[in-house]
């Protein structure tokens, strides 16, 4: 009988994973750790160099544009936590172990390194609010 947290389905899960991960990433471009947990209802309408790191945490109903990174902060080997219904821009980068709330759209070039509550619009180098009480509803 299958058994998700045996060693055996662990090690077949990581053999198949890898087996279709490498030429899948070659070919998209598109790098997402088996151990990253993401919500339901992610949409990438361009799927183009995207890396999301192993701890990285998103949350339902996110969007992710092109070259975009969710990474680690190799010091603290810690990674972002993403809230729901989160839009990134592209070319976008939110690396360390940050939190950034629910219904946050992060503009196009944007590098995030600290934490941001909900409803925002933020952007830039390093990023910084550009407009509170964002509702998201359209995108």
């Amino acid at each position: 009988m299958y058994n998700k947290n045996s060693k055996v389905s662990k090690l077949l899960y990581y053999f198949l994973f890898f087996l279709l991960y490498i030429p899948y990433k070659h070919i998209t471009g598109v790098e997402i750790h088996p151990e990253a947990k993401i919500g339901e209802g992610l949409f990438i309408p361009h799927c183009t160099s995207i890396i999301i790191s192993k701890s990285a945490v998103i949350g339902n109903e996110a969007t992710i544009h092109q070259c975009t990174t969710i990474g680690l902060n190799y010091k603290t080997n810690k990674a972002p936590i993403l809230g729901d219904n989160v839009f990134i821009g592209t070319n976008s980068s939110i690396v360390g172990g940050i939190n950034i709330g629910d219904n946050v759209k992060v503009l196009p070039n944007s590098t995030v390194t600290k934490d941001f509550s909900k409803d925002l619009i933020i952007g830039g180098v390093p990023a910084k609010i550009i407009k509170e009480n964002n509702i998201l509803k359209d995108l």
